[in-house]
């Protein structure tokens, strides 16, 4: 055990040192900026710049429902009755094999029509 800690031991001024954290806010500066809302994508629901999960137990959808996501956001038409902001999208598939995402893709965007 001793000669596995030695062998990856890193010398302390090796070490990479964290970021930094934001600046702390009063919060009466916090109410008197001018903050912008960004933009949305989903009316309501999603801002550029946000975050969404999508939960679910196994085979519930959850990545047919961000592929109609993608879809509705990439062409600008209503996702589950939501107006989106057509916009691009980089949807990152490290779930589905190629050939099977394509068809669920296309079976997608046929519904869409």
């Amino acid at each position: 055990m001793k000669q596995q800690l030695a062998e990856t031991w890193v010398a302390e001024e090796n070490i990479p040192t964290a970021t930094a954290l934001p600046n702390p806010i009063d919060a009466m500066q916090l109410l008197a900026a001018d903050l912008p809302r960004p933009p949305e994508l989903v009316c309501g629901i999603l801002h550029q710049g946000s975050k969404m999960v999508i939960g679910g137990g196994s085979k519930s959808f959850k990545t047919w429902t961000l592929i109609d996501l993608a879809v509705s956001v990439a062409t600008g038409t209503l996702w589950w009755g939501f107006p989106t902001i057509k916009g691009p999208v980089c949807f990152m598939n490290f779930e589905i094999q190629d050939p099977f995402f394509r068809e669920r893709l296309r079976d997608v965007c046929l519904a869409k029509d």
